[in-house]
Order: C-alpha cells, then sequence, then structure tokens
C-alpha cells in the first residue's frame, strides 16, 4: 500500500494529509505551521490568519464579530463587550470602570446621573425624585407625580403590580 504524503505550504516539511491542516488559502500546513499562522474565530469559528484577527478577553476575533460583539469606550478606549457599556447622559458609550468613577443608575427608577446629583442611601443610590419619596412618611401624593416609567419601577421595587392595592407601610424587597 502506498501511503500518499505533501509538503507544508510554509516549511515543506512532507507528512500524511490526515495530520495536515488547511488554512484559510485551501493549502495544506503541518499543525506546527498552522498554529503558528492561523487562528479560528471566537465567535464565528472561521479561520483567518493571525494578523488579521484582534485579540480580546484572551480570544481572537475576526472584524465583523469584534463589531456584533464588542464595543469601545468612549472615554479611555478600551474594547470590552457590549453588555459591559453604558451610555451616559449626552449618548456616549462608557465601560462600566469609567461609568462607576462618574455615573451612577437610580436602583428604583433607572435614571442616570452624576454621582454627585444622587443619594446614597443604605448602599443604594436613589435620584433626588425618588429619595424624596423613600425619605416621606407617606408618599401616595408623590406617586401619582410620576412618569410612567418611575412608577412601574417603584412598584417593582415594593414588590407589587399595578393592580395591587397601595399600602405604602411596607419594607422594600431588597
Amino acid at each position: 500500500m502506498q501511503v500518499k504524503l505533501f509538503k507544508c505550504t510554509h516549511c515543506g516539511k512532507v507528512q500524511e494529509k490526515k495530520v495536515m491542516e488547511q488554512g484559510d488559502d485551501g493549502k495544506l500546513y503541518c499543525e506546527g505551521c498552522w498554529n503558528e499562522l492561523f487562528s479560528s474565530c471566537a465567535g464565528c469559528l472561521d479561520i483567518f490568519r493571525k494578523e488579521e484577527l484582534k485579540w480580546t478577553d484572551g480570544m481572537p476575533y475576526c472584524s465583523d464579530c469584534l463589531i456584533e460583539y464588542f464595543g469601545r469606550c468612549e472615554k479611555c478606549g478600551e474594547i470590552v463587550s457590549k453588555d459591559d457599556l453604558y451610555e451616559i447622559p449626552g449618548g456616549e458609550i462608557h465601560c462600566k470602570r469609567c461609568f462607576d468613577k462618574v455615573y451612577g443608575e437610580c436602583s428604583i427608577c433607572g435614571e442616570v446621573d452624576f454621582l454627585q446629583h444622587l443619594h446614597k442611601e443604605s448602599g443604594r443610590l436613589y435620584c433626588d425624585k425618588c429619595s424624596e419619596i423613600m425619605n416621606k412618611d407617606s408618599f401616595e401624593v408623590y406617586f401619582d407625580d410620576l412618569d410612567e416609567k418611575c412608577r412601574k419601577r417603584l412598584l417593582y421595587f415594593y414588590g407589587m403590580s399595578d393592580s395591587s392595592e397601595r399600602n405604602w407601610d411596607i419594607t422594600p424587597l431588597f
């Protein structure tokens, strides 16, 4: 039985085809040369030359997957997962680290504002409106003045649905 041998496109080493890898150019490479020259994208799993990939979070990504799964912080320039990006007032995009240095989010209504404009109570941040409501003996009067988003978040915060009877003398769930 005659064994067919193939030559590595990069180093010229001769081997059986079963131990050769195909590159993005369709040519055959020995395992060592393939590992040196190529990698598969962690997002789409397609094969690319290593210089075409961007390494993020210790994984290689092609340009299409990088755009799909990651974004750049407009403050520090770091590339991070889109799940870790925050839009600040004015529309800029910041990573969590930059966001947390300057901004905060109200625990009830979700409003984003500068940290110095938020109130910290019991380890949570509150905007002016929610803080005022939280510090009143009874805030049923203020409830109807809130916009719909704030009302829903406040009801959720207190474990109530929109149809629940308003009994404000309860402790928050968190």
